[in-house]
């Protein structure tokens, strides 16, 4: 974003023919396609796709304490339910409940 000049807005935007950012949001098939072949030469295996990256998240935000209704708006999630099934169950573990309590 620093490149583009931008302080907000859409992450992944349209680069053109002359290799200048144009600001013109992505469509999400094509941002797949990159994260699929970032992900391929890092050497991470596996499907990582749009739901990977929201999944991840609201993992972070979930252990980090971020209110749930603070982050549905980031994600445009309209239910609680679908919403907090992209938190991936491990993070129970990092962000513990009982043991925020000291119980």
């Amino acid at each position: 974003m620093t490149l583009a000049g931008s302080t907000g807005g859409a992450l992944f935007t349209a680069i053109n023919c002359g290799r200048r950012i144009t600001g013109r949001r992505l469509w999400g098939e094509a941002i797949a396609s990159i994260v699929q072949r970032r992900a391929a030469a890092a050497g991470i295996e596996g499907d990582i796709a749009r739901h990977s990256l929201h999944a991840e998240f609201a993992t972070s935000c979930a252990d980090a304490g971020v209110e749930l209704t603070t982050w549905m708006q980031q994600t445009r999630h309209k239910s609680v339910a679908v919403a907090a099934g992209y938190v991936r169950r491990q993070s129970a573990w990092r962000n513990n409940a009982a043991a925020r309590l000291d119980l």
